[in-house]
């Protein structure tokens, strides 16, 4: 295990060219090796309570001793492959670390909570870019750590999304841009937060005229075509991104123009999308069939909505209104009681849970980063 061999390195007599390493680092080094092993439960558990920056003293204090070695192999004209496998060490101890910290981003309910872990990680990642170019590493090689980095980016915006729109969330998907500008998912990303923020601007769209100033209905627009301009833009770089032709479709709809709207839902609603996308298609189909005035063709898209997600309420919750509005007091009645019994903590309902962006991907995004980082 990597930890473990990290720990041997820091043990040797040549290792005490440098600063004693502390028996809190080596337990702290320990955990990591723990975690690698699988069991990341008790992990989580055992670092939950640590300061962040004690953390940070202990991985700069391993990487620190272990370039003394480095060092010193140097100097006694030992073959460049041995200094290389240690400088290996350094970026793979770093990479667990920041697989394990981000493991703890993803425990935080608390959003004033978050900056540390946040900060922490964001120190890792700059250590393992200059290790990487210290090494004297060739385009191809960097080119390999990228990925870890993007994958870390885009965890984070979906923890940030379910944490409600995180006052760090602009800014985080900002600097992941900077460094992967046509990044289709953070391209999603931005988009969302600007199609969240026009969403959350208007209590009621249809007192728009009466109630909210010119300059504040121009504002909402903007942010909606800035959310179109980015939806457009993640689809060029990944046309099978379904979720951008899916609020493609809704910010398109809330500009005005639903017969392009139709055309994006039906992509994701008739294509290869996974049931989550489908089910809020069919919902956004019914809701254009009801702007139209066809209260059947409403029907039939909540309808076939609700086979896709039984347990989501907002279906059911549109059709007992649609039984109401045609005199069905029965039908109402019987919908809205179903959807009363469906009610539940561990039932999702996507429609609920649609303005907090990508929030829905954070377990399969983590997934992809922690095996990445591990290896496996």
């Amino acid at each position: 295990m990597i930890a473990v061999l990290l720990l041997a390195a820091l043990t040797t007599p040549i290792a005490a060219a440098g600063q004693p390493v502390s028996a809190a680092a080596k337990a702290y080094l320990q955990e990591l090796d723990s975690y690698e092993r699988g069991e990341r439960e008790a992990t989580v558990a055992a670092l939950q309570g640590l300061n962040v920056w004690d953390v940070r003293q202990w991985i700069t204090a391993a990487i620190a001793e272990l370039d003394a070695r480095i060092a010193a192999l140097q100097t006694a004209a030992v073959g460049p492959a041995e200094v290389k496998r240690l400088r290996r060490e350094q970026i793979r101890v770093l990479t667990l670390a920041l697989v394990v910290h981000t493991d703890l981003v993803l425990r935080i309910r608390d959003p004033a909570r978050l900056e540390s872990q946040l900060w922490l990680c964001q120190r890792i990642l700059a250590d393992i870019r200059h290790l990487k170019a210290a090494e004297g590493d060739t385009g191809e090689q960097r080119s390999a750590l990228l990925p870890l980095v993007r994958d870390w980016y885009v965890v984070v915006v979906s923890q940030m999304q379910y944490l409600g729109n995180h006052p760090y969330l602009r800014g985080h998907i900002s600097a992941g841009l900077a460094m992967f500008p046509d990044d289709a998912e953070l391209l999603l990303a931005r988009g969302t937060v600007a199609e969240t923020d026009a969403d959350l601007a208007f209590v009621d769209r249809s007192l728009a005229d009466a109630i909210y100033t010119r300059d504040f209905v121009r504002k909402g627009g903007d942010l909606l075509r800035a959310a179109v301009s980015d939806y457009q833009a993640a689809l060029r770089v990944q046309p099978g991104l379904h979720e951008a032709t899916l609020r493609l479709g809704r910010v398109t709809r809330l500009l005005g123009n639903r017969t392009r709207a139709q055309a994006l839902y039906t992509n994701v609603a008739e294509g290869d999308a996974v049931t989550r996308l489908k089910f809020l298609a069919r919902l956004f189909r019914g809701e254009l069939a009801e702007l139209e005035k066809d209260a059947t063709r409403a029907e039939a898209e909540y309808r076939a909505a609700h086979a896709l997600a039984p347990a989501a309420q907002s279906p059911m919750l549109a059709v007992s209104r649609l039984c109401d509005a045609r005199g069905d007091s029965g039908c109402a009645r019987d919908w809205l009681r179903r959807s009363f019994d469906a009610a539940s903590p561990d039932r999702q309902d996507p429609w609920w849970g649609y303005l907090r962006g990508q929030a829905w991907l954070v377990n399969e995004r983590f997934a992809r980063l922690r095996t990445r980082g591990l290896g496996r």
